[in-house]
């Protein structure tokens, strides 16, 4: 058998109740009425109407006087229920006067809890820092329960320790930089099971693991989680110090919905730090690689920032001939304008061809093709990159040609070669550069400085990787100074200004 549920009085919506019920006016009235008369009448069968010459009733004065103070016991009997009833309608009174009292007392909270809500989502619109909101977290919580401290705890990366990130109020000094492992005392048991607690007076040491009772002991407390969809983010804390007023369920209540929001606030306010986190690295990336490469790497940002491996890679390096003879004869505004070209365009070529940039040096260009991106053959797209760049290179030179007469005289040089090297982040904490390093960089390097104008040497093991279709010229054994062994050095042969392998 079901039972409806009954349906919900007005009160319980709306808060009103009716008005106690009072005795009825008439009725004290008509006891005033029937007093005075009682009283008039006696005077017709007692002594006192006979002293005074009234005639009396035919009356025995013993029954007379008997039966008008029956009547008037009577009258005060009715009267004093009368009273009663008065009485009892006033405390009704009184009562509804205070759970009104009390009901205002908790809109009045209630309103505050919404102002500090309002706040708080006011604070994630203006995209305010995680930190700031979480200070303002803390204080709105302090004020909305007229509590004497707050303070936020949230867990680390590793989600087994608490660290308070904000606090206000009192005695800031005994919260401040606080760390409790998840499970230990109050707020460690909070956020391993995402439950709240109201404490009053001294805590049990015995009913929390690992609980350290302060100095001062607090009078009453609550603390509750921070969760957004299940999981927890952390605490939220607040604590009555002074004697004279305990926190109670109401107050355990309110403080739960504000928690609840102030999690969601700090969820977005830290999945905007992870997009701003993102982007800037995205940002950075994408003087790198191309951009097609940088969303590739942002979407598992660790996998290349903490990179540092051995791999084989095809290293390129480009470098203008003639350009530092032409420096003083260009003037500062030409030369800027001329350099921020041919590194833009050089910039493009290698990005076309999936490589990546890896410094401008002086008036040359330094890439790597295989990293952090794995290529098919990377010596391929390296060649492809630098046919394109002799080629965009001779074309820069005839439009500057007709500024700069000095232009004609500027040629490009390619140096290329291949191997294991070591590819990764090096740097300090503040600056690094995501870069190779190994024998192989100092033979492209060299490559490029013997290279003439218009010209591209490429090593032995490049010359493996590109295989029998590239046409090449050997030119040699050549010693590299700081090399221990004779590099074979091979110039490509194809006609670079068509800027197309064969």
């Amino acid at each position: 058998m079901s039972l409806a549920k009954e349906p919900l009085k007005t009160s319980e919506i709306t808060g009103e109740e009716p008005y106690p019920k009072a005795p009825e006016r008439w009725k004290l009235w008509s006891l005033v009425a029937m007093t005075v008369g009682w009283v008039v009448l006696g005077l017709l069968f007692t002594p006192v109407g006979r002293s005074l010459g009234l005639e009396i009733l035919p009356l025995s004065q013993d029954m007379g006087t008997s039966l008008y103070a029956g009547g008037i016991a009577l009258l005060l009997v009715a009267l004093g229920l009368y009273l009663r009833s008065a009485h009892q309608a006033l405390g009704a009174l009184e009562q509804r006067v205070e759970r009104q009292r009390r009901r205002l007392r908790g809109m009045a909270t209630d309103l505050e809890a919404v102002r500090s809500l309002l706040k708080v989502t006011a604070s994630i619109n203006s995209r305010m820092e995680l930190s700031s909101l979480l200070r303002i977290i803390a204080r709105e919580a302090a004020g909305t329960l007229d509590a004497d401290r707050s303070s936020v705890m949230l867990l680390d990366t590793s989600r087994t320790v608490l660290r308070t990130v904000a606090a206000y109020g009192v005695d800031l000094d005994k919260v401040r930089g606080a760390e409790v492992r998840l499970g230990d005392g109050v707020a460690g048991w909070v956020a391993q099971y995402g439950k709240p607690r109201l404490l009053q007076g001294p805590v049990e040491a015995k009913e929390f693991k690992a609980f350290k009772p302060r100095d001062k002991p607090i009078v009453s407390a609550v603390s509750v989680p921070l969760q957004v969809g299940g999981r927890v983010l952390g605490v939220l804390n607040t604590t009555l110090t002074q004697e004279g007023r305990q926190f109670q369920d109401d107050e355990l209540r309110l403080l739960m919905l504000y928690a609840n929001h102030a999690a969601v606030a700090i969820r977005n306010a830290s999945l905007l730090k992870a997009s701003r986190e993102r982007a800037r690295l995205q940002a950075i990336l994408e003087g790198y690689v191309s951009p097609e490469v940088a969303k590739t790497l942002i979407r598992d940002p660790k996998g290349w920032m903490n990179l540092g491996e051995m791999r084989e890679i095809t290293i390129l390096f480009a470098d203008i001939r003639g350009f530092t003879a032409a420096v003083d004869k260009m003037g500062p505004e030409t030369l800027r304008s001329f350099l921020n070209e041919f590194f833009t365009r050089m910039a493009e070529i290698i990005f076309e061809n999936h490589g990546t940039l890896d410094k401008f040096i002086g008036d040359s260009v330094m890439a790597f093709f295989g990293a952090p991106l794995a290529l098919e053959n990377s010596a391929i797209s390296s060649l492809k990159a630098a046919l394109v760049m002799i080629s965009g290179f001779e074309k820069m030179r005839q439009k500057w040609k007709k500024r700069h007469p000095v232009v004609e005289n500027l040629s490009l040089g390619i140096g290329i070669s291949s191997g294991q090297v070591f590819v990764g982040n090096v740097g300090s904490k503040k600056r690094f550069d995501y870069t190779v390093i190994g024998q192989e960089v100092n033979v492209a390097s060299r490559l490029c400085s013997m290279a003439k104008g218009g010209q591209i040497l490429i090593s032995e093991h490049t010359r493996r990787l590109l295989g029998p279709r590239v046409p090449l010229a050997h030119m040699g054994d050549v010693h590299f100074k700081g090399l221990d062994r004779p590099v074979h050095v091979f110039e490509v042969t194809v006609d670079a200004q068509g800027g197309h392998m064969p």
